[in-house]
């Protein structure tokens, strides 16, 4: 057989065991989720017909007990799902508490010693586009459920179901699809790659090692993205997603007028139908909800007209996904479909903005890959929000500054494409949000080895300066020369930007004082801690987070710092000094310091009540741009050529490289399956 039939052979067997083996974990995945299913197997029967429940009205306090007989059974019965419906009185979200009271003493729940029951306490919210509470216990020996409003909720209660059959879930077959084909072409080939370099590599190629990195990183957030897309509920569940559904939604409408829905308006104002607590639950909930709210939101000829402003610098960011929205109501689809499909646009750019990255980035691809994955990051090119492209193009602009210092430092000239894709990302990145200008000064890092004469540096510096003051310019400037006399609305209706510029400028060392002080407080959540990695909308807060989930993430942004400072040392012994030596270092620390005080100072102008010694407002997810800058100047650099190092320290760093792609693949999955699979699908 020809040497080209082997290698097309060898392809096809692998590509083949490939998808079978994630397609097995997939089926695995489902009946695992079955289990408690399978192994009740003389229960497993769907009821329609309630006769043999008792169900009561205790008192006026509105609480249903639901009390199981199962055929003068008084040890209960295996109860998988209970289906209720429930109407309420009220045109807002059900509050709901639940208490399941079982014959016998369980592990893990309140034991009763008097009655020898086990008491386990639940509570759900009944979004307004759900009727039927799905009820996912999966307990054994059930007496008795019973169901209370809380909070004034008031309510009626319909039918009663008990459902123990074998369920399907897509959502599950797809998590361990994606799972499979995380572990056969990213985990497996690491797992390959460290055996052999155990057995003695001496010559790791680097740039090899980066495209690995790039083309795992493309994997793993398209799998796990893409279904977190799908796995989140068609709901307000981001940072602020109504707000940035407001401007794409008006951009789409575009030439024409916009008239929608109540449907529409409940899903792009703040309002109680949308309150994080009331997400739809499990896979029934979620068609119930998709249905209904498909069915109310007319998005071309509701009778509620709207105009809603957009500010220009921020149309860069929101244009991909209303142009994906103007096709979809092209195409006439559900609501739900377009919300999915505009997420679905957010989350592909920012994928291919940080693909790109690590893709021309000369040093650093652990740290980049590991901040491209984090579930942050993910979540919030998963919703409705502009943060992702801030975070992409910033990404890439200093991805082409570190490639020119790079190629610099090796004696070649500035390249017109890379200085030109520097200032271009750096622009889009900064008129978003122009407290992140002070990093285009970064451009400025640039030598004069670089450039072929004085004219062409000329030009160069004038090109990076007008980008800094274009941004400075147009964003910045107007709010010190005409301040707004109110604010944000979300800070209260004291917030002025006039008067809180007065209170600044009438003490500015006492606000500095404030404002050094604060930043101080607050660095180890803001750069290092749940805040900038873990926590995920309205989905996962301080409250409701996994304690000590953030952890790994860090250690794995910080350890390649001593890699990167071993590096340092091994060049500069060997006379071939680091692009970015230390003054470089300096001055990119001092350029993400000034971003992050321009962000806190942003926040007591626009948020923050005039004269309060409190800064309200910041949010962890505003620094996720910083922290490549920030991490990489502190020395998380590690190079993608790694092969002049040295072998211990080459092989040290491919070593690390590949456990760092096989903790994120694993972290990835743990956190999608934990954060939302496991709360809003199964």
């Amino acid at each position: 057989m020809p040497a080209a039939s082997k290698k097309t052979v060898k392809k096809t067997v692998k590509i083949l065991v490939t998808v079978g083996a994630s397609v097995l974990l997939g089926v695995l995945a489902v009946l695992f989720s079955n289990m408690g299913v399978i192994s009740h197997a003389s229960a497993r029967t769907y009821v329609d017909e309630v006769s043999f429940l008792k169900t009561t009205v205790a008192d006026s306090a509105n609480r249903y007990t639901l009390v199981f007989n199962d055929a003068g059974n008084s040890r209960g019965r295996y109860i998988s799902r209970l289906l209720l419906e429930i109407f309420p009185e009220a045109e807002k979200p059900s509050d709901l508490v639940f208490t399941v009271r079982m014959a016998g003493e369980k592990p893990g729940y309140d034991y009763d010693r008097t009655a020898d029951l086990s008491v386990a306490h639940l509570s759900d919210k009944n979004p307004i586009y759900v009727t039927n509470e799905v009820l996912d216990l999966n307990m054994e020996n059930v007496i008795s459920v019973t169901v209370e409003g809380q909070n004034g909720s008031r309510f009626t209660l319909g039918n009663v179901t008990i459902d123990n059959s074998f369920r399907w879930n897509w959502y599950v077959f797809c998590f361990g699809l994606c799972l499979g084909l995380a572990v056969c072409l990213v985990i497996v080939p690491c797992i390959a790659a460290l055996f052999g370099l155990v057995r003695g590599s001496r010559n790791p190629d680097g740039n090899r090692t980066a495209k690995r990195m790039a083309a795992a990183y493309l994997l793993l957030s398209l799998t796990f993205g893409t279904l977190l897309v799908f796995a989140l509920p068609e709901n307000k569940v981001g940072y602020d997603e109504e707000t940035h559904l407001q401007a794409v939604l008006q951009m789409a409408s575009f030439p024409g007028e916009m008239h929608v829905s109540d449907g529409v308006i409940h899903q792009v104002t703040v309002t109680e139908f949308n309150n994080p607590d009331a997400q739809p639950k499990g896979p029934e909930e979620q068609r119930e909800h998709a249905a209904n709210l498909a069915a109310d939101a007319d998005y071309k000829m509701g009778d509620r007209s709207h105009h809603f402003y957009v500010m220009a610098n921020r149309m860069p960011a929101y244009l991909p996904m209303a142009a994906v929205m103007k096709i979809c109501k092209g195409l006439s689809l559900s609501w739900p479909n377009i919300l999915r499909a505009v997420r679905l646009a957010n989350l592909y750019v920012f994928i291919a903005l940080m693909t790109f990255a690590l893709a021309i980035l000369p040093r650093g691809q652990v740290l980049l890959f590991v901040i491209g994955l984090l579930p942050q990051n993910l979540f919030l090119g998963a919703t409705v929000s502009y943060d992702p492209f801030i975070t992409g193009c910033l990404s890439v602009g200093l991805a082409f500054l570190f490639r020119i210092l790079e190629d610099t430092g090796e004696g070649k000239e500035l390249s017109v494409k890379s200085a030109a894709g520097m200032l271009v990302f750096l622009l889009l990145g900064c008129l978003v949000k122009a407290v992140y200008a002070p990093l285009v000064l970064a451009a400025f890092l640039v030598p004069k080895t670089a450039f072929r004469d004085k004219r062409s540096r000329t030009l160069y510096l004038a090109a990076a300066a007008a980008v800094f003051l274009l941004t400075v310019v147009l964003l910045i400037v107007p709010t010190l020369v005409a301040p707004s006399a109110s604010g944000d609305v979300r800070g209260g209706e004291t917030v002025s930007e006039a008067s809180q510029l007065s209170v600044i400028l009438g003490a500015p060392f006492a606000y500095a004082g404030l404002l050094l002080s604060q930043m101080a407080a607050c660095f180890r959540q803001y750069f290092c801690g749940p805040d900038c990695s873990t926590l995920l909308g309205h989905i996962i807060t301080p409250f409701s987070e996994f304690k000590g989930y953030w952890v790994p993430y860090f250690l794995m942004m910080l350890l390649p710092a001593a890699f990167g400072w071993i590096r340092y040392a091994a060049e500069k012994k060997a006379g071939s000094p680091h692009f970015l030596n230390v003054p470089r270092k300096l001055w990119l620390l001092f350029l993400c310091f000034g971003a992050a005080a321009l962000v806190w100072t942003a926040m007591y102008v626009a948020f923050t009540p005039a004269g309060w010694p409190l800064i309200l407002g910041v949010q962890g997810r505003y620094f996720i741009p910083l922290m490549f800058p920030a991490y990489f100047a502190f020395g998380s650099d590690g190079p993608a050529d790694c092969a002049d190092a040295g072998p211990r320290i080459a092989r040290a760093e491919q070593i690390w490289y590949d456990i760092t792609i096989m903790t994120m693949a694993v972290l990835t999955a743990l956190s999608l399956w934990t954060c939302v699979l496991s709360r809003y699908c199964v």
